[in-house]
Order: structure tokens, then sequence, then C-alpha cells
């Protein structure tokens, strides 16, 4: 930490005028205040993620607890803003390290229980004793039963008596902490159905896009078996047809079969009786 306070141009000796008498001709708006002053709120930050209370931070830098929420909610705010400008801009890196980040700022906890903040019932201490007992991700806490959550949070449970008899407080925390853990429970069940319905929906439409951009398909459908007018065939099939239609063999029996058309006669006239005309033409002039 005293690396990066030199870094960033932080001096004991402005510190000490500050605190002084002489501090408040210090606190103007020069850029050594404003450098001051940043340094300062990022240790109170650097606090909050690494999970410890706010009530401890307030106590530790003598700020109100008030401002200690509102300078949380402000930085979270702008570091999910800056990660959305930099996705916008296509900076991959940049967004992949500020995402999780402003995540951290908002609920005040380290990377590891991250996933378990999607859960609206868990905060910081019991985020810490879910992971702590095994339960790392949403998924395995929907398999947990409700009385397994409700012995984790009750034993890690931050609150003790303070005097008189300690068996009220303790059986006070079991009946909130019941109550909590079916809602923890009921609501991981209820994220996990609601990401595989999501998954489920994905799949069918990438294969319904699929289908319809695969080769060969038209009008997002293909019929299996294609009918051919008989016009289009070639000659050579519509002899094969012709002859196929005139085989007996290949009719069925219960189809009615015309008989086959007679052949037109070439000569109208009996060829035992030639005609007048014929003779006429037959003998010499």
């Amino acid at each position: 930490m005293r690396r990066v306070a030199d870094r960033v141009g932080v001096s004991d000796e402005y510190i000490c005028m500050a605190c002084s008498s002489l501090g408040p001709r210090y606190q103007d708006s020069s850029k050594v205040a404003r450098v001051h002053r940043r340094f300062f709120a990022s240790l109170l930050l650097f606090d909050l993620i690494n999970e410890m209370p706010i009530g401890k931070v307030s106590q530790k830098y003598e700020v109100a607890r008030g401002s200690v929420q509102a300078l949380q909610t402000q930085a979270a705010s702008f570091a999910g803003m800056v990660a959305t400008f930099n996705k916008r801009l296509g900076w991959w890196a940049v967004e992949a390290l500020l995402a999780p980040f402003g995540s951290r700022l908002d609920f005040a906890v380290q990377m590891d229980i991250l996933p378990l903040m999607q859960i609206s019932h868990i905060r910081g201490f019991r985020a810490r004793a879910l992971y702590n007992a095994g339960l790392h991700s949403v998924a395995s806490l929907a398999e947990a039963t409700p009385e397994e959550v409700e012995a984790i949070l009750v034993k890690a449970y931050p609150f003790k008596a303070a005097g008189g008899d300690p068996s009220g407080t303790i059986t006070y925390v079991k009946r909130v902490e019941s109550r909590i853990s079916k809602l923890i429970v009921a609501e991981a069940q209820t994220y996990v159905s609601n990401q595989l319905m999501s998954v489920a929906r994905d799949l069918s439409a990438a294969s319904a896009k699929k289908r319809r951009t695969s080769p060969g398909a038209s009008n997002g459908a293909r019929s299996p078996r294609q009918f051919t007018s008989p016009i289009s065939t070639s000659k050579r099939s519509r002899r094969s047809l012709v002859l196929k239609n005139d085989d007996p063999s290949m009719v069925s029996p219960s189809r009615d079969v015309s008989p086959p058309l007679q052949p037109i006669p070439l000569h109208l006239t009996s060829p035992t009786k030639p005609s007048p005309l014929s003779r006429a033409s037959d003998s010499p002039p």
C-alpha cells in the first residue's frame, strides 16, 4: 500500500499539515488535495470489498455510515458505466476487468463468493458462511435442503447475547434463519430452473436456424418425395410408360381393361371385287 501511495503522489507532509491546526488552509481544490482525497476514498473502498462490515469501516475512518454507503453506491455505478463504455468500444479486456469489480463494490464482497450474491436473501456474512460450508454456487445451493442451510447460517451468525439468558437470543436467531433458509433454497431452485429453460430455448432456436439455413432446403421445409409430371419426362421415359401401361401383366386385376382399338382399314372396298375406276386404269389405251 505504501508503494501505491508513493506512485500516486501521496506525501506524509501534506497529511500532517492537513491534520494540524493549519488543516482548513490545505483543504482546497488543488490537484494535491484531490489526489489525497481520492486515495483516502480508495482505502475505504478497499476495506469494504475485503468484507469488512460497514460499521467497522465507519469507525476506522471516522466517517458517517451514510457517507460510506453513498461512496459505495457511487463507485459501483461508475464502475458499471465504465465497463459498459469499454464494451461498446470493443475493449473486451478492460470490460472483463471492470465488470466483476463493479459487482464487488455493489455487494462489498470478494470474488470467490460473488456467484452466491445472485440470490436476493444472501448478503456478505451469509454468503461467506455458505461458501466455507462447501456451497460454492447457486446450483449446489439449490440441491441443499432448508435444514442444512439453516444449520450453517445459525452456526455462523455474527450476533451473540450480551447478557442474561442466551437461550432467548438463540431461539430468535433460529426462527429468523429458518424462514430465510427456506426462501434462499426456493429462490435458488427457481433461478436454476429459469437458467435451464433459457438454455433450452437457445438450443431450440439455434437448431431451427440451422435447419432453415441448411443446403437444399426451400421455404423452410423439405418434402421427402417429389412428384414428377409425365409431361416433363423424356421421349424414352414416355415410351416406357406407354409400353408399361399396354402390358396386361402390369395391370391390376380389379381394374376394367377396355379392348384394344382395331386398326383403321386402308381400302374402303373389298379386294376381291375391283372398282370400275381400277379396271379402267388397268386397261390399255
